[in-house]
């Protein structure tokens, strides 16, 4: 039996299908939200389309996320140049 979802010439991958499906939804909602919202924070006020909140916050937590994961893998990098050497980095 074969299987369609294999990554090989022709096929399309399981991958492909979910971010085809995200990106369908994605664009759905946010077709759905072009309202103009109000937006307060401490002393700031400001009136702006629900698309490019959203937007904005996608970014910012892909910035978090990417931050996160950067400094663990720093982290790990030098827990395991530090066994290799038998040498102790100092922690912040």
């Amino acid at each position: 039996m074969s299987n369609v979802f294999r990554n090989c010439k022709g096929a399309v991958g399981v991958k492909t299908i979910a971010a085809i499906v995200l990106l369908s939804v994605f664009t759905v909602f946010i077709l759905q939200n072009t309202d103009i919202v109000d937006i307060q924070f401490l002393f700031w006020k400001m009136s702006l389309s629900r698309v490019v909140l959203f937007l904005g916050t996608l970014f910012i937590g892909i910035l978090i996320g990417l931050f996160i994961g950067w400094e663990a893998s720093v982290k790990n990098r030098k827990s395991q140049l530090s066994k290799k050497t038998n040498v102790s980095f100092p922690k912040k």
